[in-house]
């Protein structure tokens, strides 16, 4: 399965590691801060896509993301 999205995306296996690492931590983030409205899941997804750097740092500091 993995070669498979390697080959389709043109990804490393360590680049889909680090992607789904990213993305586990930040369902974690969301689960543990009770964020679960469609707007906020959105509004974190929106920001994953478009400030994934940014995002990132609140998940890993654990904050909430502020307008």
């Amino acid at each position: 399965m993995i070669s498979t999205i390697e080959l389709f995306t043109g990804f490393t296996r360590s680049e889909l590691t680090k992607s789904l690492n990213e993305k586990e931590a930040v369902l974690k983030w969301l689960v543990k801060n009770d964020i679960n409205t469609v707007d906020t899941v959105g509004r974190v997804m929106a920001e994953y896509y478009t400030n994934k750097d940014n995002l990132m740092g609140y998940v890993k500091r654990n904050k909430i993301l502020t307008d």
